[in-house]
């Protein structure tokens, strides 16, 4: 694994973590307009994850995509060939 794609596992992580670890956000106090600690913490989640998604997702698709560039730069001549029996 690249550092990049271990850098894209460490952004998504936290969406699928921070969720699972309860105790850290089982609590009423303080509160934010009426909502306890427990509810807006959770809803505060939502736009934190979509962002670390979509840093993710851009992160990766430029990775794959230098990726397969220097796939196709590193052989040259097969572009546009096919495999099998020519006749």
């Amino acid at each position: 694994m690249s550092g990049r794609w271990a850098l894209i596992a460490l952004l998504l992580a936290p969406a699928a973590i921070l969720p699972l670890l309860v105790p850290l956000y089982d609590s009423e106090d303080p509160t934010l307009l009426g909502f306890p600690f427990y509810f807006w913490f959770q809803l505060a989640l939502i736009p934190l994850a979509v962002v670390l998604t979509v840093i993710a997702y851009y992160l990766a698709k430029s990775s794959d995509r230098a990726e397969r560039q220097a796939t196709s730069q590193g052989t040259p001549g097969t572009q546009g060939t096919t495999q099998g029996t020519q006749r």
